[in-house]
């Protein structure tokens, strides 16, 4: 579609838009003139959601060019933060550890790149995240207080999750599906202590929701040139090992692999969780872990087999990461309780390292990539950081991320329940 935006800001995107193989001419330069400073270009983005564009695009309107592009980048990554502290929050609602580890496990490098870009993915990942963890908190909960914000961080995630893109109501449903099967009973039991707040976070939900399915079927329905039906084919077995690495690293380009080293690091780790979790899971534990991990590897197989004949290979593993990643949550609650202290808090170091280690390279391979293309060092906006610089930033961060979730003490007003067992002592 054609779409009204500031001149300033296509002349930023030219060279980089120019230098991709998938654009048109009318994607990197305007088609034409709307006076005023406004010119029309054409996005492949024109049909979705405008409320994630018009958040961020609000935030960056008194910038211009460049800078413009920067400030939505981070009110992108700001507004994914916000959600991860709602999923940081709720992990923090037990005593044990392991809820807190497997959330530094799922916010994966590509979770992290994802946030940092001018579009919706990592934000919908983020909230999937709390939606994950405020429902499996919930069921566990012993607190009225702590029942209730979990109820608010799950209204406010949710609302978020199904108004981004196409599969986010689809993700909602499966999510609070699996968490029912997971521990319905205890869940249910937490919801109808609070009534009133379950009622507005259900009416919240619904009104996003709603608002979303009007626009798709509404304003965003145009007619999509399709490719003859056939004209397409995939190699399978491939792309079943494609998926799974896309959804921890693939950058700046899908077809972009992180290091290897990045791979392994994320891979043992959710190898590792899984087998912890199937020698103390109970038997219906087991089969949600099992049926989720499952319905994780066919979705993307499903999407792709409905429309690879018309239009290609799109799916991408990032696509489902909201669903995907709640393997590892459960896995974390499963565990919670389990094993010692000591344990967890060896747990809760190595996984700190782990993450940094897996960032760390992760990043360094991009910064390495960009350096040697062209758009970017012509680029006058651009400044690419030195590798100590990203070093320190990516310890700092891993070290600020573990400190906090350590605390606990991330919502005011929330009880810690380790602090109410001292207490009692």
């Amino acid at each position: 579609m054609l779409v009204t935006v500031p001149q300033d800001i296509v002349d930023a995107a030219t060279a980089q838009c120019s230098s991709l193989p998938y654009t048109g001419p009318d994607n990197c330069t305007p088609a034409a003139e709307e006076g005023d400073g406004l010119v029309r270009v054409g996005s492949g983005a024109g049909t979705y959601y405008p409320g994630f564009y018009f958040l961020v695009g609000t935030v960056a309107r008194p910038f211009d060019g460049a800078v413009a592009l920067y400030v939505m980048r981070l009110a992108t990554a700001v507004l994914a933060s916000i959600l991860l502290l709602g999923a940081a929050t709720a992990a923090c609602r037990t005593r044990s550890r392991w809820p807190r580890v497997g959330l530094i496990l799922a916010v994966t490098p590509m979770v992290t790149y994802s946030s940092s870009i001018v579009a919706p993915n990592g934000v919908e990942m983020c909230a999937a995240l709390a939606v994950w963890c405020a429902l499996l908190a919930l069921a566990r909960s012993e607190a009225d207080a702590d029942r209730a914000v979990l109820i608010c961080t799950l209204a406010a995630s949710a609302g978020v999750l199904v108004s981004l893109r196409l599969l986010g109501p689809v993700f909602l449903v499966m999510i609070c599906l699996t968490a029912v099967a997971f521990d319905g009973n205890r869940l249910v039991g937490a919801v109808r202590r609070h009534p009133v707040r379950a009622s507005l976070a259900l009416l919240i939900v619904g009104a996003a929701g709603a608002t979303f399915m009007w626009w798709i079927r509404g304003p965003a329905r145009v007619s999509v040139p399709r490719d003859p039906p056939g004209s397409h084919s995939i190699n399978w077995i491939a792309q079943l090992f494609v998926w799974p690495l896309q959804s921890i690293g693939a950058y700046p380009f899908p077809d972009q692999p992180a290091p290897a080293t990045t791979y392994a690091v994320y891979a043992l780790a959710a190898l590792a969780f899984f087998v912890g979790a199937l020698l103390f899971a109970t038997r219906r534990q087991k089969f949600v872990l099992a049926s989720s991990l499952l319905v994780a590897m066919l979705l993307p197989v499903a999407a792709t087999a409905t429309t690879v004949a018309e239009r290609g290979l799109i799916w991408q593993g990032r696509y489902g990461l909201p669903f995907s990643v709640g393997f590892i949550v459960i896995s974390a609650q499963i565990l919670a309780g389990r094993t010692s202290e000591r344990i967890e808090a060896r747990a809760a170091v190595v996984a700190v390292v782990g993450m940094a280690v897996g960032s760390l390279f992760s990043l360094v391979s991009v910064l390495r990539a960009e350096e040697r293309r062209a758009p970017s060092i012509q680029d006058p906006f651009w400044h690419a950081p030195s590798g100590a610089l990203v070093l320190a930033l990516v310890i700092l961060s891993a070290a600020a991320f573990g400190m906090a979730l350590r605390s606990c003490r991330l919502v005011p007003g929330m009880s810690n329940p380790a602090t109410r067992v001292e207490r009692s002592r």
